[in-house]
């Protein structure tokens, strides 16, 4: 007698609009993972998001959600174009800063030195025509 295996995939797909943070989609997706080991997909709004972000969950995807993504920047670098999601942070270079105030960064924890828009720390992480831009200022 032949046995049968049924394979179930749990998929999560969130999205993120300007003035919305993908840090709290992040932490959906997170919660996801580890309490029903659902993989997530974020579908991201065209727009320049100023965050630090950890990947930390296996399988995480980043998609650019516009009809026509774009990767061009305009004005020397200065301007994403309107169909594109540029990442970006700044925050000096290794060392802490009073500014910093007490929180060692936004997503809670001390796992690296300041500066990175993204650190990607799961296997199997996937971006689709996004912009990560470590900014000078």
């Amino acid at each position: 007698m032949a046995h049968s295996t049924l394979l179930l995939i749990l998929s999560l797909v969130l999205h993120v609009a300007p003035g919305q943070k993908i840090g709290d989609a992040l932490q959906q997706a997170r919660e996801a993972y580890d309490t029903r080991g659902e993989t997530t997909t974020i579908r991201i709004e065209p727009g320049t998001y100023q965050e630090e972000l950890t990947i930390d969950i296996p399988g995480l995807r980043l998609i650019n959600a516009s009809k026509h993504p774009s990767l061009a920047l305009r004005n020397h670098g200065v301007d994403a174009d309107p169909e594109a999601v540029r990442i970006t942070w700044y925050y000096g270079h290794g060392y802490q800063y009073r500014s910093m105030g007490d929180t060692p960064n936004y997503v809670g924890r001390r796992t690296r030195r300041w500066n990175a828009s993204l650190l990607v720390t799961a296997p199997d992480f996937y971006a689709e025509n996004i912009i990560f831009e470590n900014s000078i200022a």
